[in-house]
């Protein structure tokens, strides 16, 4: 009995081994958004009977986790980093408003906050003595640095999925040794949209290249700081390719544009967003009360509304109040408006519940992904005001895809906050373009959360259990810069061009050249008279022609047009053949 007790045991212990892995989902602390997407896959996996750990890689200390819902979460910062150097940065520092996507200075200060840290922990052997004894089978990375493939090698880790809260990067091309077209595929981060101009092309090489140089000293920033540790060390980036299967990115065929792709690249966007709840009596009394329905109005985490510039705010209070039949709610302070019946104000608002709801006819918002996906899930139209980051290049692939209108956040007005209103609810009764085109996806895109949620388990549970998936990836590896464009191979054909060329001209006498020249010349003459020669045979044996004399091709042309036109003024005297 005892033996077959153990046997049972050792039978379930092996079940659960097979079935259940170990996984580290490792984020760094950007941004809220970031580490919620990173979080609903935690929690997709989770709830197939994984064991999952969060390991988040602190940037920004403000980033909460209260809404996670993972067992386990492990925050680690540096002494080496000031609690207040994330707030230097210029978007968090100055007005975000008046911040351009994202400047040069920015990701120096970021870079050099990821290199403190990593720094630290690289010498921490207690975290990394933690991180060795969790016997991780997968690791779920959002690629911001370098750091995670030197520390997942060091401490055991065989397998990676990438995970992207944003669309392809630069770095995510380049990992998969996927080259794109730089005239057509606007990259990451840019207020470019699919159809580029001359200047925007000139514009998206440069920001290439810009991500180019950003990613190798990215690099070359964390790879000394493991060859200092460890000395003799393989390439962060060449770890990183070894170990990748799969990346995942927070996009679908309407939030990102359209570009190659390959099998290894997986968009799962909307799959990570909370089911919706039915309203409290708050939000629900405000959305019964509205005679035409209710505008939602929040700019994401990021923005703080006490800090919007008051022109802003002016505008965009102004241009509700033209709109009295419709109810507004505005993320912000409860006490901020006293003046408009038609603005709720509130601290914190449900926004997939209020999405879902069906009484919210249009979402005001500074189009993060992670609200795009939203509002398109439930088919309501949005006005996008891109505040920092990703957010241009949403908000142009959201414009093109024609579910929304688009606010420039440096030339916003009242007027034009009122005209885009009125172009998205519609005007006289009339359904506008952008919420016909926002349903559509929504019918398109229906169904497909349980399915990509199911697909990110077996996706997990393949790459975690199984060797590396290299029938996945580009057999590109092995080329080098020139073999890779086929550089070589139009060298070679120009050269052979050129060899006939040269052979021509050069080593074939002139006189012989000449006399080929002089009878292509005379075989054209005998073609051109012969064909001639037809042509006048043909005219001469037209009856109309001999009884009509001169006048017989203008009865002849007008014969084409029926035998009525005889009797035209071309064709007096002609009379019908027998």
């Amino acid at each position: 009995m005892v033996t077959l007790s153990r046997a049972l045991l050792f039978s379930c212990a092996l079940i659960w081994r097979v079935n259940c892995l170990n996984i580290l989902v490792w984020g760094t602390t950007i941004g809220h958004s970031h580490i919620a997407f990173l979080g609903g896959i935690g929690d997709i996996l989770q709830k197939d009977g994984h064991n999952v750990t969060m390991f988040l890689f602190e940037n920004d200390p403000e980033v909460t986790t209260n809404d996670i819902p993972i067992g386990q979460i492990i925050r680690y910062n540096s002494p080496l980093v000031p609690k207040d150097e994330w707030s230097k940065l210029n978007f968090k520092s100055k007005d975000v408003f008046q911040t351009h996507t994202m400047e040069i200075a920015d990701f120096f200060r970021m870079q050099s906050v990821n290199h403190r840290v990593c720094q630290t922990m690289v010498n921490d052997d207690h975290i990394l003595q933690v991180l060795r004894n969790s016997k991780f089978d997968l690791a779920i990375v959002e690629l911001f640095h370098f750091c995670p493939a030197g520390i997942l090698e060091f401490v055991g880790v065989p397998k990676i999925i990438l995970a992207t809260a944003l669309g392809m990067t630069y770095a995510h091309y380049e990992l998969l040794d996927l080259h794109v077209p730089m005239s057509h595929v606007p990259a990451q981060m840019t207020h470019l949209g699919s159809r580029i101009p001359f200047f925007g092309r000139f514009y998206n090489v440069l920001f290439n290249y810009a991500s180019k140089f950003c990613y190798y000293y990215s690099l070359y920033q964390d790879q000394f700081i493991f060859i200092r540790r460890f000395g003799k060390f393989p390439r962060l980036d060449e770890l990183y390719k070894k170990k990748i299967d799969y990346v995942f990115t927070n996009t679908n065929e309407f939030t990102e544009s359209t570009r190659p792709t390959l099998q290894s690249i997986k968009n799962i966007g909307g799959s990570t967003m909370m089911t919706p709840k039915p309203l409290d009596k708050d939000f629900d009394s405000i959305l019964s009360s509205a005679q035409k329905g209710t505008i939602l109005f929040s700019l994401g985490s990021l923005v703080k509304p006490e800090t919007m510039p008051k022109f802003i705010e002016k505008a965009f209070l102004d241009a509700f109040s033209e709109f009295p039949e419709y109810k507004f709610i505005v993320k912000g302070p409860s006490e901020s408006n006293f003046t408009y019946p038609n603005i709720h104000y509130r601290k914190w608002i449900p926004q997939v519940d209020l999405l879902a709801d069906g009484r919210v006819k249009v979402f005001i918002t500074h189009s993060g992904m992670n609200s795009l996906h939203e509002a398109l899930a439930f088919g309501v139209p949005t006005i996008t005001m891109p505040i920092f980051g990703d957010q241009d290049s949403n908000a142009v692939i959201a414009f093109e895809r024609g579910y929304s209108y688009q606010l420039n956040k440096f030339t916003v007005t009242k007027a034009r906050v009122v005209e885009a209103i009125r172009a998205v609810i519609g005007e006289n009764g009339q359904e506008s373009s952008y919420t016909r085109s926002a349903r559509r996806a929504a019918r398109i895109l229906k169904g497909t959360r349980p399915s990509v949620r199911r697909e990110i388990a077996r996706l997990a549970k393949v790459s975690g259990s199984e060797p590396q998936l290299h029938h996945l990836r580009l057999n590109a590896d092995h080329l080098n810069y020139i073999e890779y464009y086929n550089i070589d191979v139009y060298l070679v054909l120009l050269g052979s061009v050129f060899t006939v060329l040269y052979a021509f001209f050069r080593l074939w006498p002139y006189g012989d050249r000449k006399q080929l020249f002089a009878f292509y010349e005379l075989e054209l003459e005998v073609i051109k008279e012969e064909s001639l020669s037809q042509q006048e045979s043909t005219h001469d044996s037209n009856p109309w022609r001999t009884q009509c004399g001169a006048k017989g091709v203008n009865c002849r042309q007008e014969l084409t047009q029926g035998p009525s036109s005889l009797l035209g003024p071309n064709c007096l005297g002609c009379q019908l053949p027998e």
